[in-house]
């Protein structure tokens, strides 16, 4: 969607000749080469969509994916601040009167688990949206009468934001994933790693080399993976203890034009690159944050940056989740079967799930006593939780309870696969994404159709 309207805005500016044009890098590419990623293999990756409507026009039941995230602990949204801010000001979109901001309304989306999007054309506007096809649930994050958080729900440093779902997650409607992405410090890495990025890319090209874009109209239509070699040290940022990133460094720039085009991959904004553990199960260092800015203040995706998590704001963020975290689903199961899942403690405290009250399981259950999850669990550590269903005639349950939290793994042995879209109608929309702001987006939407008055 963005390269329609960039290609419109800078249509508008030239006719107005009023305003330059700069664009940055940051709008080139986001996922080079790379293949689709597995089905099943990232049910935790969510999409933010937005759509908009300004002076009556726009429709907003049309939504286009703007930015990545993944979900922790069964109801958080990790994602990046920078989606999520009003242009121009610190301020969050749903903290600036509901979802109207001035003669501008909105509606975002949160679409979890989305693996393959349809793109089609609206011929009124020559904008490009997208209907999700094989995703796991879709989540209205606001909408024209809604404003689901207050500032107790959503915690943000540099630039990420940890969001609370559980005012906008049915009760009879809980997040159902069988794989989790877990959360990693800067300081667990080793100074080089392979690491995985995933996202849909954005396929908005408007200088450099465009001939690698799959499709002029929009996004990927499946969610793609491609390797990287993750940087822990020698970031071109400047950071600090409490704004640490993690960065890949492009192989090949046009050395022309450093703001030009290059053929680093960094995923949709928001969006995870991990590494893998010794348990298998991936591990995020970081979400996709900015291109390098050299100290002209000009943008290349030459060098590209993530925020990462010091470890002086490991309080902050498990004072903020204060759950634990793990896959909320287990299916296919068969009874009296040895199965393991991945158990990583997001609360304040070091704990030992299994002390009492901790831990509560259905009848059905058989956990695995002197197991490597009975043991002292610092925040942040992860072990092998290990347990038996020893009947499938009805489904189990496991509870890992914190205070007044409660994360529930359902135990099943039937097969959940991603669901396809039923409605195109009510749940169609979005195409695009990545690092631009979707205020940035909406901001060229209001000079575009500004400046089409103008030269009327």
């Amino acid at each position: 969607m963005r390269n329609f309207l960039m290609n419109r805005v800078l249509k508008m500016l030239l006719c107005s000749c009023l305003l330059p044009v700069l664009v940055h890098a940051d709008a080139l590419p986001r996922i080079v080469n790379g293949d689709d990623a597995p089905p099943g293999e990232f049910p935790t990756f969510a999409n933010l969509q937005a759509t908009f409507e300004f002076g009556g026009n726009g429709d907003l039941n049309k939504f286009w994916p703007n930015c990545g995230g993944i979900i922790i602990a069964g109801q958080y949204l990790w994602t990046a601040d920078h989606c999520l801010v009003a242009f121009g000001s610190d301020r969050y979109f749903w903290q600036e009167g509901g979802s109207s901001v001035g003669p501008l309304n909105f509606n975002f989306r949160l679409v979890v688990g989305l693996e393959k999007q349809r793109f089609a054309l609206d011929p009124e506007e020559q904008l490009y949206y997208s209907t999700p096809e094989a995703y796991n649930q879709i989540l209205p994050i606001i909408d024209l009468t809604a404003d689901p958080f207050d500032r107790s729900d959503f915690f943000n440093q540099q630039d990420f934001t940890i969001i609370n779902l559980s005012s906008i997650i049915a009760d009879d409607q809980p997040l159902l994933i069988n794989k989790a992405i877990y959360l990693g410090k800067k300081t667990d890495l080793k100074p080089t790693q392979d690491a995985l990025v995933i996202g849909f890319g954005n396929a908005a090209c408007v200088q450099g080399d465009c001939n690698i874009v799959p499709d002029a109209q929009t996004s990927y239509p499946n969610l793609r993976q491609v390797q990287v070699e993750l940087q822990r040290d020698g970031c071109e940022a400047g950071e600090t203890d409490l704004a640490p990133v993690v960065c890949v460094v492009a192989e090949r720039v046009d050395l022309d034009n450093d703001d030009g085009y290059s053929n680093v991959s960094h995923g949709d904004s928001g969006g995870p690159v991990m590494v893998k553990n010794a348990f298998g199960d991936y591990v995020s260092y970081g979400s996709t944050f900015q291109g390098y800015v050299d100290d002209q203040g000009r943008v290349s995706n030459r060098q590209v940056e993530f925020s990462a998590i010091p470890d002086s704001r490991v309080d902050s963020i498990v004072g903020t989740i204060q759950s634990w975290h793990a896959p909320t689903l287990q299916s296919s199961l068969k009874p009296n079967q040895l199965y393991a899942f991945r158990l990583q403690n997001l609360t304040p405290d070091t704990l030992n799930i299994f002390d009492l009250g901790l831990l509560t399981v259905s009848d059905n259950v058989e956990l695995i006593e002197n197991s490597d999850c009975d043991r002292e669990l610092a925040p942040f550590e992860i072990c092998n939780f290990e347990y038996r269903l020893n009947s499938v005639e009805q489904d189990g349950k496991i509870s890992f309870q914190y205070q007044e939290r409660s994360l529930d793994v359902l135990l099943t042995s039937r097969i959940r696969p991603l669901q396809p879209d039923d409605d195109d109608d009510d749940n169609g929309g979005g195409g695009g994404g990545g690092s631009v702001s979707v205020w940035m987006i909406l901001l060229m939407a209001m000079l575009t159709l500004f400046r089409q008055r103008q030269c009327a």
